[in-house]
């Protein structure tokens, strides 16, 4: 099986991102054809790092700044070296490379990884069993953005999901669904356990498509009433951070 990965070049994850990789590549780098790094890193993310300042997000504007004061020696480069894995830089995934890309490696599975990169239908159908997304909240009823921290906030279970994508944000059949924390009020102690939960997940759910040449057991992503939420406003960050919310 080929699989190709696909992550932003700036997230607000720690270590941007870069232990969910390594955990891939350390387990099925044989199957992993190359990694594409989307672009998104130009001085606005900046401006989005002094916003959380102001805001008093202060945990997460230091996180997102020190992702981008990484990228002058991205560590997620010579990681790709060391395992041998090509590692491509792109504006977007929807462009005549990439589907030249899939279609002469013959890419078997792209895995989204914290992009926000919609994806085409073009796309969607060229690898042999489609795109999976990982989406940060627990599908079928919560969508939309930062899905985890408002459930946290709230006293919910807050995970993931992990489901097929289609031409329609959050939709697609749900392959698993995650619950990683609940009574939580640390968010990026939180997002640290989830990278190490969708790597556990990730590597069960590609052994288990090796094996049976499958999704075994999908869910419909239907549900009455699903609820969306979007990035917090600077009042919503004032009530996230009174109801106990350490960002």
């Amino acid at each position: 099986m080929k699989i190709l990965l696909v992550t932003s070049q700036l997230t607000y994850m720690p270590d941007n991102y870069r232990p969910v990789l390594q955990g891939l590549l350390e387990s099925h780098w044989r199957s992993i054809s190359g990694v594409i790094i989307l672009k998104n890193s130009g001085v606005s993310r900046l401006g989005s790092a002094l916003g959380l300042h102001l805001y008093g997000a202060h945990r997460m504007a230091k996180t997102l700044t020190n992702n981008f004061m990484g990228l002058v020696n991205d560590p997620r480069k010579p990681l790709m070296q060391s395992y041998s894995v090509p590692l491509y830089f792109r504006d977007t995934i929807n462009d005549e490379w990439a589907i030249d890309l899939m279609k002469d490696q013959q890419i078997d599975l792209v895995i989204n990884l914290r992009t926000r990169c919609i994806y085409k239908k073009k796309i969607l159908k060229l690898p042999t069993y489609g795109c999976i997304n990982i989406h940060h909240g627990l599908l079928p009823k919560y969508r939309g953005t930062l899905c985890d921290l408002y459930a946290l906030a709230q006293n919910r279970p807050a995970g993931f999901t992990v489901h097929k994508m289609d031409a329609k944000i959050d939709n697609g059949e749900i392959i698993r669904v995650c619950q990683v924390g609940q009574n939580q009020t640390d968010y990026l102690s939180y997002l640290k356990s989830t990278m190490q939960k969708e790597v556990e997940v990730l590597r069960e759910i590609l052994d288990q498509l090796q094996h049976d040449q499958k999704f075994s057991h999908t869910l419909p992503n239907f549900c009455d009433g699903p609820i969306y939420s979007k990035n917090p406003s600077y009042q919503q960050i004032k009530d996230l951070k009174s109801q106990g919310m350490l960002l």
